[in-house]
Protein backbone atom coordinates (compact mmCIF):
# COMPACT_ATOMS: atom_id res chain seq x y z
CA UNK A 1 0.00 0.00 0.00
CA UNK A 2 1.38 3.13 -0.84
CA UNK A 3 1.23 5.91 1.72
CA UNK A 4 -0.21 8.83 1.35
CA UNK A 5 1.86 12.23 0.48
CA UNK A 6 2.31 14.47 3.28
CA UNK A 7 1.26 18.30 2.60
CA UNK A 8 4.08 20.94 2.51
CA UNK A 9 1.98 22.95 5.31
CA UNK A 10 1.68 19.50 7.86
CA UNK A 11 5.19 19.28 7.10
CA UNK A 12 6.78 22.44 8.01
CA UNK A 13 4.49 22.22 11.37
CA UNK A 14 6.47 18.65 11.76
CA UNK A 15 9.65 20.18 11.73
CA UNK A 16 9.63 22.86 14.08
CA UNK A 17 7.86 20.54 16.90
CA UNK A 18 10.83 18.42 16.25
CA UNK A 19 13.15 21.44 16.30
CA UNK A 20 11.71 22.97 19.76
CA UNK A 21 11.95 19.21 21.42
CA UNK A 22 15.76 18.90 19.85
CA UNK A 23 17.36 22.50 21.34
CA UNK A 24 16.74 21.83 25.05
CA UNK A 25 18.44 17.91 24.38
CA UNK A 26 21.24 19.85 22.47
CA UNK A 27 21.96 22.76 25.19
CA UNK A 28 21.95 20.41 27.95
CA UNK A 29 24.39 18.41 26.35
CA UNK A 30 26.99 21.09 25.45
CA UNK A 31 27.40 22.87 29.02
CA UNK A 32 27.60 20.82 32.16
CA UNK A 33 24.89 20.86 35.12
CA UNK A 34 25.24 23.25 37.40
CA UNK A 35 24.78 22.79 41.05
CA UNK A 36 21.62 24.78 42.77
CA UNK A 37 23.74 28.12 45.07
CA UNK A 38 24.18 27.23 48.89
CA UNK A 39 22.24 29.44 50.97
CA UNK A 40 25.18 30.48 52.62
CA UNK A 41 28.39 31.23 50.31
CA UNK A 42 31.51 31.35 52.35
CA UNK A 43 33.56 34.39 51.03
CA UNK A 44 37.16 33.59 49.43
CA UNK A 45 39.95 36.19 48.91
CA UNK A 46 40.55 37.38 45.51
CA UNK A 47 43.81 36.83 43.90
CA UNK A 48 45.76 39.83 44.04
CA UNK A 49 47.30 41.64 40.98
CA UNK A 50 50.99 41.04 40.45
CA UNK A 51 50.68 44.89 40.52
CA UNK A 52 48.85 48.04 41.98
CA UNK A 53 46.26 49.60 39.29
CA UNK A 54 43.42 51.78 39.91
CA UNK A 55 39.93 50.56 39.65
CA UNK A 56 37.08 52.48 38.43
CA UNK A 57 35.75 54.99 40.83
CA UNK A 58 32.58 53.89 41.00
CA UNK A 59 34.20 50.50 42.29
CA UNK A 60 36.16 52.28 45.02
CA UNK A 61 35.07 52.08 48.66
CA UNK A 62 34.65 55.26 50.57
CA UNK A 63 36.90 56.26 52.90
CA UNK A 64 36.46 54.66 56.30
CA UNK A 65 35.61 57.83 59.13
CA UNK A 66 38.51 59.64 61.10
CA UNK A 67 36.69 58.81 64.78
CA UNK A 68 38.54 57.51 67.57
CA UNK A 69 38.48 53.22 67.74
CA UNK A 70 36.13 51.46 70.18
CA UNK A 71 38.68 50.19 72.36
CA UNK A 72 39.50 54.19 72.59
CA UNK A 73 36.53 54.94 73.66
CA UNK A 74 36.49 52.73 75.93
CA UNK A 75 39.79 52.92 77.33
CA UNK A 76 39.96 56.85 77.31
CA UNK A 77 41.08 58.62 80.72
CA UNK A 78 38.28 60.70 82.05
CA UNK A 79 38.78 64.51 82.00
CA UNK A 80 40.73 65.08 78.89
CA UNK A 81 40.23 67.98 77.37
CA UNK A 82 41.26 69.18 73.69
CA UNK A 83 42.36 72.64 73.22
CA UNK A 84 40.92 74.90 70.77
CA UNK A 85 43.94 76.95 70.97
CA UNK A 86 46.65 77.20 67.75
CA UNK A 87 49.05 79.46 70.22
CA UNK A 88 50.89 77.83 72.16
CA UNK A 89 50.80 78.58 76.04
CA UNK A 90 53.73 80.86 77.44
CA UNK A 91 56.42 79.54 78.58
CA UNK A 92 56.61 76.93 75.95
CA UNK A 93 58.71 77.57 72.72
CA UNK A 94 58.00 74.40 69.95
CA UNK A 95 58.93 74.59 66.20
CA UNK A 96 55.62 74.54 63.59
CA UNK A 97 52.17 75.48 63.93
CA UNK A 98 50.04 73.29 66.53
CA UNK A 99 47.81 70.42 65.28
CA UNK A 100 46.52 69.50 68.13
CA UNK A 101 47.07 70.40 71.98
CA UNK A 102 45.37 68.16 74.97
CA UNK A 103 45.10 68.84 78.65
CA UNK A 104 44.64 66.62 81.78
CA UNK A 105 45.49 65.58 84.98
CA UNK A 106 47.20 61.97 86.41
CA UNK A 107 48.42 61.21 89.46
CA UNK A 108 51.98 63.48 88.49
CA UNK A 109 49.97 66.46 88.47
CA UNK A 110 48.41 68.65 85.01
CA UNK A 111 49.54 66.99 81.51
CA UNK A 112 49.68 68.92 78.10
CA UNK A 113 50.29 67.34 75.21
CA UNK A 114 51.44 69.49 71.75
CA UNK A 115 51.56 68.29 68.61
CA UNK A 116 52.79 70.62 65.74
CA UNK A 117 54.08 70.66 62.04
CA UNK A 118 56.85 72.80 60.47
CA UNK A 119 55.01 74.43 57.12
CA UNK A 120 56.54 71.99 53.98
CA UNK A 121 59.98 73.90 53.10
CA UNK A 122 61.73 73.85 49.45
CA UNK A 123 64.94 71.91 49.25
CA UNK A 124 66.63 72.90 45.98
CA UNK A 125 66.35 76.03 43.61
CA UNK A 126 67.87 75.80 40.14
CA UNK A 127 71.52 75.68 40.33
CA UNK A 128 71.97 73.46 43.22
CA UNK A 129 73.34 70.64 43.66
CA UNK A 130 71.29 67.53 44.36
CA UNK A 131 72.67 64.80 46.63
CA UNK A 132 73.32 62.54 43.77
CA UNK A 133 76.31 65.46 42.83
CA UNK A 134 74.58 66.91 39.65
CA UNK A 135 73.18 70.19 39.20
CA UNK A 136 69.47 71.30 39.11
CA UNK A 137 68.27 73.10 36.30
CA UNK A 138 64.78 74.42 35.79
CA UNK A 139 61.81 71.50 34.95
CA UNK A 140 63.79 69.04 37.10
CA UNK A 141 60.87 67.60 39.10
CA UNK A 142 63.64 67.82 42.25
CA UNK A 143 63.26 71.29 42.49
CA UNK A 144 59.88 70.66 44.05
CA UNK A 145 61.33 68.73 46.85
CA UNK A 146 60.13 69.77 50.31
CA UNK A 147 60.79 68.89 53.76
CA UNK A 148 58.43 69.21 56.52
CA UNK A 149 58.61 68.36 60.26
CA UNK A 150 56.45 66.65 63.41
CA UNK A 151 57.27 67.74 66.60
CA UNK A 152 55.11 66.03 69.46
CA UNK A 153 56.21 66.83 73.20
CA UNK A 154 54.59 66.37 76.45
CA UNK A 155 54.63 68.28 79.40
CA UNK A 156 53.98 68.62 83.39
CA UNK A 157 52.80 71.34 84.85
CA UNK A 158 55.30 72.24 87.74
CA UNK A 159 54.21 75.24 89.79
CA UNK A 160 53.72 78.27 87.54
CA UNK A 161 55.39 77.00 84.52
CA UNK A 162 55.22 73.85 81.99
CA UNK A 163 58.63 71.26 82.12
CA UNK A 164 59.22 68.70 79.74
CA UNK A 165 58.35 65.46 80.08
CA UNK A 166 59.48 63.88 76.97
CA UNK A 167 59.45 64.56 72.96
CA UNK A 168 59.85 63.06 69.92
CA UNK A 169 60.03 64.17 66.14
CA UNK A 170 59.98 63.05 62.85
CA UNK A 171 60.33 63.93 58.92
CA UNK A 172 59.30 63.88 55.29
CA UNK A 173 62.41 64.11 53.80
CA UNK A 174 62.67 65.37 49.91
CA UNK A 175 59.14 64.88 48.86
CA UNK A 176 58.51 65.90 45.14
CA UNK A 177 55.29 64.27 44.70
CA UNK A 178 52.16 64.13 47.41
CA UNK A 179 53.37 64.66 50.60
CA UNK A 180 51.36 64.12 54.52
CA UNK A 181 53.02 64.10 58.13
CA UNK A 182 50.77 64.30 60.90
CA UNK A 183 48.73 62.85 63.54
CA UNK A 184 45.85 61.21 61.71
CA UNK A 185 42.39 63.51 62.91
CA UNK A 186 40.93 61.74 66.26
CA UNK A 187 43.46 58.80 66.89
CA UNK A 188 45.40 60.63 69.14
CA UNK A 189 44.42 58.47 73.04
CA UNK A 190 45.11 59.33 76.68
CA UNK A 191 44.66 55.79 78.71
CA UNK A 192 45.46 54.24 82.31
CA UNK A 193 45.45 50.49 81.12
CA UNK A 194 47.37 49.47 84.10
CA UNK A 195 45.21 51.33 86.34
CA UNK A 196 48.58 52.75 88.19
CA UNK A 197 47.42 56.20 88.06
CA UNK A 198 49.90 56.99 85.11
CA UNK A 199 48.54 57.30 81.97
CA UNK A 200 49.54 56.57 78.43
CA UNK A 201 49.94 58.80 75.43
CA UNK A 202 49.22 56.79 72.37
CA UNK A 203 49.92 58.94 69.17
CA UNK A 204 49.32 57.25 65.73
CA UNK A 205 50.82 59.52 62.73
CA UNK A 206 51.33 58.38 59.20
CA UNK A 207 53.88 60.00 56.62
CA UNK A 208 53.26 59.41 52.60
CA UNK A 209 55.60 60.40 49.39
CA UNK A 210 53.64 59.00 46.53
CA UNK A 211 52.10 59.94 43.20
CA UNK A 212 50.27 56.69 42.86
CA UNK A 213 48.39 54.22 44.79
CA UNK A 214 51.11 53.69 47.10
CA UNK A 215 50.51 52.98 51.03
CA UNK A 216 51.96 55.11 53.64
CA UNK A 217 54.12 54.94 56.37
CA UNK A 218 52.33 53.94 59.56
CA UNK A 219 53.75 54.70 63.28
CA UNK A 220 51.91 54.45 66.42
CA UNK A 221 54.03 55.44 69.06
CA UNK A 222 52.77 54.75 72.95
CA UNK A 223 54.56 56.81 76.31
CA UNK A 224 53.98 56.34 80.17
CA UNK A 225 56.13 59.12 81.02
CA UNK A 226 59.94 58.24 79.78
CA UNK A 227 59.50 54.68 78.46
CA UNK A 228 58.56 54.56 74.79
CA UNK A 229 56.34 51.60 73.16
CA UNK A 230 56.53 51.87 68.70
CA UNK A 231 54.71 49.68 66.12
CA UNK A 232 56.21 51.03 62.39
CA UNK A 233 55.03 49.16 59.25
CA UNK A 234 52.71 50.81 56.55
CA UNK A 235 48.92 51.52 55.70
CA UNK A 236 46.94 49.70 53.56
CA UNK A 237 45.64 51.04 50.51
CA UNK A 238 42.44 50.26 47.88
CA UNK A 239 43.52 49.89 44.63
CA UNK A 240 40.93 48.22 43.18
CA UNK A 241 37.41 46.45 43.94
CA UNK A 242 38.62 44.59 47.29
CA UNK A 243 38.07 46.70 49.91
CA UNK A 244 41.07 47.57 52.65
CA UNK A 245 39.64 45.41 55.49
CA UNK A 246 39.67 42.16 53.27
CA UNK A 247 42.96 42.84 51.65
CA UNK A 248 44.56 43.60 55.44
CA UNK A 249 46.13 40.52 56.95
CA UNK A 250 44.42 39.36 59.99
CA UNK A 251 47.53 38.98 61.84
CA UNK A 252 49.69 42.03 61.16
CA UNK A 253 52.69 40.95 62.94
CA UNK A 254 55.34 40.86 61.60
CA UNK A 255 58.02 41.69 59.15
CA UNK A 256 60.95 40.14 60.94
CA UNK A 257 59.48 37.15 60.94
CA UNK A 258 58.72 37.07 57.12
CA UNK A 259 61.64 35.21 55.13
CA UNK A 260 63.77 38.24 53.43
CA UNK A 261 62.96 36.45 50.18
CA UNK A 262 59.66 36.72 50.32
CA UNK A 263 59.80 40.37 51.06
CA UNK A 264 62.20 40.64 48.37
CA UNK A 265 59.71 38.95 45.68
CA UNK A 266 57.88 40.48 42.94
CA UNK A 267 54.73 40.45 45.01
CA UNK A 268 56.30 40.98 47.90
CA UNK A 269 54.86 44.59 48.75
CA UNK A 270 51.85 42.90 49.43
CA UNK A 271 53.38 41.60 52.38
CA UNK A 272 53.88 44.61 53.99
CA UNK A 273 50.77 45.98 53.17
CA UNK A 274 49.09 46.43 56.83
CA UNK A 275 51.64 45.11 58.88
CA UNK A 276 54.54 46.02 61.21
CA UNK A 277 58.38 45.48 61.61
CA UNK A 278 58.30 43.88 65.41
CA UNK A 279 56.85 43.93 68.85
CA UNK A 280 60.05 43.79 70.58
CA UNK A 281 59.41 47.21 72.37
CA UNK A 282 56.53 45.41 74.44
CA UNK A 283 58.77 42.85 75.55
CA UNK A 284 58.64 44.44 79.20
CA UNK A 285 55.41 46.11 79.07
CA UNK A 286 52.02 45.11 80.36
CA UNK A 287 50.29 42.73 78.50
CA UNK A 288 47.41 45.61 78.76
CA UNK A 289 49.92 47.86 76.60
CA UNK A 290 49.96 45.63 73.99
CA UNK A 291 46.89 44.68 73.74
CA UNK A 292 45.52 48.10 73.43
CA UNK A 293 48.42 49.06 70.48
CA UNK A 294 47.38 45.79 68.23
CA UNK A 295 43.54 47.12 68.40
CA UNK A 296 44.34 50.29 67.64
CA UNK A 297 46.80 49.59 64.56
CA UNK A 298 44.31 47.03 63.14
CA UNK A 299 41.65 50.04 63.07
CA UNK A 300 44.11 52.91 61.73
CA UNK A 301 45.80 50.77 59.27
CA UNK A 302 42.84 50.61 57.15
CA UNK A 303 42.11 55.04 57.37
CA UNK A 304 44.47 56.18 54.60
CA UNK A 305 43.32 58.99 53.38
CA UNK A 306 44.51 60.01 49.92
CA UNK A 307 42.82 63.66 50.74
CA UNK A 308 45.59 64.17 53.44
CA UNK A 309 48.26 66.54 51.55
CA UNK A 310 50.48 69.14 52.66
CA UNK A 311 50.39 72.18 49.96
CA UNK A 312 53.71 74.30 49.38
Amino acid sequence: MIPKPIRFGSLVLLLLVAACEQAPKQAASSSPSTPSKPATEVWQPAPLPSAPKADTAENVEEPLPMEPSRAARQAAWPGVASLPDTVLPVGIRQPGQVLEMKRWRDATGQQLLIVTRTPPKDDYKPGDRSLEGDILEDGDIRLYAATAWLHIRQYRRVGESWQEVWRMQDVMDKCSWDRWIGTLPNSTSITDLDKDGLTETTVVYMISCRSDVSPSALKLIMREGPRKYALRGQTVVQYDSIPVGQRAPDNPCCLDSINPRDLAAPNGYELYAGRYETEKDFASAPTSFLKFARQEWRYWRVRDDFTLQLQP
